[in-house]
């Protein structure tokens, strides 16, 4: 028996192009997961109330349209200049602004 101890190999790293599909593809389940808080199927389902004729469901779908892009935009500024090292996925959720529901 070899008793050499297990040594595991380092974590390959990803490319930028690896790193913003990683965190394009959690920030859009974050948005999807919020519009479920509501009972809406996704975030393009939710959004599609923005002019509907009940006075609830047209609020928080502009309350959520609104906050979408918020969220977006502060995803393409991080884009535009990520920081070094990378923020992860979970990172980056954290950093987004919360939604203001409607009362």
């Amino acid at each position: 028996m070899d008793p050499t101890p297990y040594v595991p190999p380092e974590p390959v790293a990803l490319t930028a192009e690896q790193l913003v599909e990683q965190i394009r593809v959690s920030v859009q389940a974050h948005v999807d997961a919020t519009a479920r808080e509501r009972l809406y199927d996704n975030g393009n389902s939710l959004a599609s109330y923005v002019a509907s004729t009940n006075p609830q469901w047209a609020a928080e779908a502009q309350a959520f349209v609104a906050w979408r892009d918020a969220v977006w935009m502060q995803v393409y500024d991080l884009w535009a200049s990520p920081p070094e090292p990378w923020p992860t996925p979970v990172g980056v959720i954290a950093d987004l602004p919360a939604i203001n529901w409607p009362a």
